[in-house]
């Protein structure tokens, strides 16, 4: 795969708030607003990524629970993040609202934990109820204990 380094790409915070990072290949930093999108140049996104910065490389240092999305296919590809089969998982609305779809409460407790783990994706998670309207009791029980925040309408 041969990556024009010079080329910017969309970077998308995926939190509910601010994030930013110092520059690799450069002065500066660069600063994110919450749910926001920015173009930034391939390759201090690659940097960052080998520097193993937590906000790309997620908790795990695994690319999942990420801070920073690679909105970039062929760069999430080059970087290993997923394969042309399978995807990268990221939070998103339509994962949570699948995830709200699941009939039994102990099947969607344990899809709740093992998919929503930072404190950035607990309150993406309290974000979207609010948004969607979700108002199942049980659910939102368990949410408002998981994540340790309530849900106020």
């Amino acid at each position: 795969m041969n990556l024009n380094m010079n080329e910017n790409i969309s970077i998308k915070n995926l939190t509910t708030f601010p994030v930013g990072f110092r520059r690799i290949n450069g002065n500066g930093e660069v600063n994110l607003p919450p749910n926001t999108s920015v173009l930034i140049d391939r390759a201090e996104v690659i940097s960052q990524i080998q520097s193993q910065n937590i906000l790309f490389c997620g908790e795990n240092n695994d690319s999942s629970h990420p801070y920073i999305f690679v909105e970039d296919k062929e760069t999430r590809v080059f970087v290993g993040f997923e394969t042309e089969d399978k995807p990268q998982e990221i939070i998103s609305e339509d994962k949570i609202k699948k995830i709200f779809d699941i009939k039994t409460q102990k099947s969607f407790e344990k899809a709740i934990t093992e998919t929503i783990v930072t404190l950035a994706e607990k309150k993406t998670l309290i974000e979207t109820i609010k948004k969607l309207g979700i108002n199942d009791h049980s659910k939102i029980k368990f949410i408002e204990k998981y994540t340790e925040m309530k849900i106020d309408d």
